[in-house]
């Protein structure tokens, strides 16, 4: 694969999620307005709990073709601070996800943009990343990543070049940015 395609970000680890700070945002993914392209299981198998939290079921994309997008979207807009993709258990080494491309809130991308347009911070997921429920987070840069509504994930690569690419976990760690609704606001 070609390591110069796209934004090359610099990304450090984490021992924990509290490291970074930030609560898992699982509560506040938007699950009817997750999508998910080149995918022959279900995204809440990675995406929501319980699933994500099962080793045997993972996201797993088309046999022959390891690529993935996945778009999620927020109840609000959050500031996220880490990332967190693992394989699933027991083939984390062959088929965990390797080179994801992020793309805030960019919420119609398609492989054609996620191929050619830069992404907000590309992400090259080590082999102490994706191990399931032992992997460490990936920081993001918080000056990218303040005010989400949606991320979009490109996976354009798997650890061994496998010909299917499968995502036993994905976690995102920040905070809600508290917003103020004009409308709400009362006359004097």
């Amino acid at each position: 694969f070609d390591q110069k395609k796209g934004s090359k970000k610099t990304t450090s680890l984490m021992s924990s999620p509290a490291a970074g700070g930030g609560d898992d945002l699982v509560s506040e993914i938007q699950s009817q307005n997750v999508e998910c392209f080149n995918a022959v299981t279900d995204w809440q198998f990675a995406l929501t709990s319980p699933g994500r939290d099962a080793p045997t079921v993972s996201l797993d994309s088309e046999m022959d073709d390891p690529e993935i997008i996945l778009t999620v979207a927020f109840n609000q807009i959050v500031s996220l601070k880490s990332i967190s993709i693992q394989g699933k258990a027991g083939e984390e080494r062959q088929s965990a996800p390797r080179t994801v491309k992020t793309f805030a809130n960019k919420p119609n991308y398609q492989f054609d943009d996620c191929s050619n347009k830069k992404p907000t911070q590309k992400i090259i997921v080590g082999e102490t990343e994706c191990v399931f429920d032992e992997g460490e987070t990936i920081e993001l840069d918080q000056t990218l990543f303040k005010n989400v509504r949606t991320i979009t994930l490109f996976v354009e690569t798997n650890q061994a070049d496998a010909s299917q690419t499968k995502i036993g976990k994905i976690q995102f760690f920040g905070t809600p940015v508290h917003t103020t609704d004009v409308a709400c606001i009362k006359k004097c």
